[in-house]
């Protein structure tokens, strides 16, 4: 039996490489696809002391580590925005608020923080327009903003999607 799962094993990679020398693979979509992704990296970084940080959270906490360098690295500029009080069902499920808008498009994300994810699904639920929010981490973010393709790449970004 062992030798049989050998010999099955060496013909397909055998026939795998006999395909590949004689196909030509196709990988423009591919390509499409990374450049697009690459579109939304901001390549054109700014100095340390430029760098947008989330105060709401203490400075080791992997989730303000993680969203700073999302905030940073998009292609898009960021700007702080200032606290502001708004009305929400379930305040307690949270512990930290921060908000930020893209100088371009204008685009705003507000950042909610918490401990459990549990508690985050459950407050987007209470509160915000289903696909206008997500949770990555220990944050929700909820975006808004007048330029659909704008505010779906700001989505995409923080959710990670690909």
């Amino acid at each position: 039996m062992k030798h049989l799962i050998y010999l099955t094993f060496a013909a397909y990679v055998m026939l795998s490489c006999s395909n590949a020398t004689d196909e030509t693979t196709d990988h423009s979509e591919d390509i499409l696809e990374t450049e697009q992704q690459d579109s939304l990296i901001n390549t054109e970084a700014e100095s340390p002391t430029e760098l947008l940080q989330i105060t709401a959270l203490l400075e080791d906490n992997p989730t303000r580590i993680q969203y700073e360098s999302l905030l940073n690295s998009f292609y898009e500029p960021f700007e702080e925005l200032p606290y502001e009080e708004i009305e929400i069902k379930s305040s307690e499920l949270v512990y930290g608020f921060s908000q930020f808008r893209t100088t371009e498009s204008r685009t705003t994300v507000k950042f909610y923080f918490a401990d459990f994810q549990d508690d985050l699904i459950e407050f987007g639920q209470l509160n915000f327009v289903e696909g206008l929010y997500g949770v990555n981490g220990g944050g929700l973010f909820y975006v808004t903003g007048e330029d659909d393709q704008a505010v779906n790449d700001v989505l995409s970004w923080f959710s990670g999607a690909e």
